[in-house]
C-alpha cells in the first residue's frame, strides 16, 4: 500500500483541524472536482458555479467537524451537503421553477432519492476515474489501452488487431491491468468512504 492511502485513510481526521492548512487545501483538491461535477450536474451554471462550489466548501470546513463516522460513511454525508446547499442556492435565488433539474423536462430530478441517485452514479463514475489515473500510474500504453478498450466493448481479437499484439497478450495484459483496477477500487472506496 503506497503513502497516498495512508494521507487519505487519515485527512477527514486531519482536514477537522482548522491549523491544518495542508489537510485542507488536499482536501479540496481531493473532493473540489466531484463537488463542482455536482453541481453542475444539478444545473448550476456559469460563474455562479463557482460561487456555490466556493459556499459549499465553506461549508464543509465548517461543518467537517460535525462529521461522525459512527453514524456512516463520509460519502453520504458529503452528498447531503452539496444536496442542502444546492437547493439552498435556488431558494436563495428564487430559481427552483426556473431550473430544468427541478422543473419542466422529461428527464427532470425532483425527489431527494432521485438526487441521491444521481450523487451516487457520478461518486461512482468519479471514482472509477481515480482508479484508472492510478492504474496508468502503475501499467503503461498497450496494457492500459487493452483493458480500456475491453470496457468499450471491443472483443480480444480486436483489441489484439488494433494494437498489434497477441491474442494471449491481450488476455494476459487484461487480466493483469483488471486486477489493478479492482484493487485500486477498494481501496479508493474503503478510503474515501471510510465509517
Amino acid at each position: 500500500m503506497t503513502d497516498q492511502w495512508i494521507t487519505r485513510k487519515t485527512l477527514l481526521l486531519r482536514a477537522v483541524d482548522p491549523d491544518d492548512e495542508s489537510a485542507w487545501k488536499e482536501f479540496v483538491d481531493y473532493y473540489g472536482r466531484f463537488i463542482y461535477h455536482i453541481i453542475l450536474k444539478m444545473g448550476i451554471k456559469g460563474t455562479t458555479s463557482d460561487d456555490v462550489a466556493q459556499q459549499i466548501l465553506i461549508k464543509l470546513w465548517k461543518k467537517i467537524n460535525t462529521y461522525d463516522s459512527s453514524r456512516g460513511s463520509f460519502r453520504p454525508w458529503l452528498s447531503t451537503v452539496i444536496r442542502n446547499s444546492v437547493n439552498e442556492h435556488y431558494r436563495k435565488e428564487n430559481r427552483r421553477q426556473e431550473n430544468a433539474f427541478f422543473e419542466g423536462e422529461e428527464n427532470r430530478v425532483t425527489e431527494t432519492n432521485d438526487i441521491d441517485l444521481m450523487i451516487q452514479h457520478e461518486w461512482e463514475n468519479y471514482l472509477t476515474e481515480e482508479a484508472i489515473k492510478h492504474v496508468k500510474e502503475v501499467f503503461s500504453g498497450k496494457a492500459v489501452d487493452a483493458f480500456l478498450m475491453s470496457l468499450d466493448g471491443f472483443t480480444n481479437s480486436q483489441i489484439a488487431e488494433k494494437l498489434d499484439i497477441a491474442l494471449a497478450s491481450v488476455k494476459v495484459l487484461k487480466a493483469r491491468v483488471k486486477s489493478c483496477f479492482i484493487s485500486e477500487m477498494r481501496n479508493l472506496t474503503r478510503n474515501m468512504e471510510r465509517k
